[in-house]
């Protein structure tokens, strides 16, 4: 789990009678969880990956059965989105950070970059979802 500042994960349980440790969160942000119980680590060639790790960044009022990591419950006040993706399937790539043989950046450093230089006014905007009809 990882806290942000200002806020807390308070977990409760009811074991006794056949319940699951629930942590709700609560605060100003929220919290990352990540579930690595199934994740496959591959060393092959001298390089480390992992697959297969679920993660979920919860805001204040959410909640996630500890013992599934699966059944989240968000707070009242948020808008269910399920429906309005614009990928299908979300895209891959085997660069995030590290970037790839070819010499080009990783994922993570190449839209760091391209923030970075919008802010200063010196780029283009690459990713702009604000002219997109589904963000309206």
């Amino acid at each position: 789990m990882g806290v942000d500042e200002d806020s807390a994960v308070m977990i409760t349980s009811d074991i006794a009678n056949g319940g699951s440790p629930v942590g709700d969160v609560l605060g100003t942000y929220g919290v990352y969880f990540a579930d690595v119980s199934r994740a496959n680590v591959d060393t092959a060639g001298g390089f480390w990956s992992v697959d297969t790790v679920y993660a979920h960044y919860l805001g204040s009022g959410d909640s996630v059965d500890l013992s599934t990591w699966t059944d989240v419950t968000y707070a009242d006040f948020k808008t269910n989105m399920a429906g309005d993706e614009l990928y299908v399937e979300a895209p891959e790539s085997a660069a995030i950070f590290a970037g790839d043989y070819t010499g080009q950046p990783g994922e993570y450093e190449y839209i760091a970059t391209q923030l970075i230089d919008r802010l200063r006014g010196v780029g283009k905007v690459i990713y702009n979802y604000a002219n997109l009809q589904e963000y309206r």
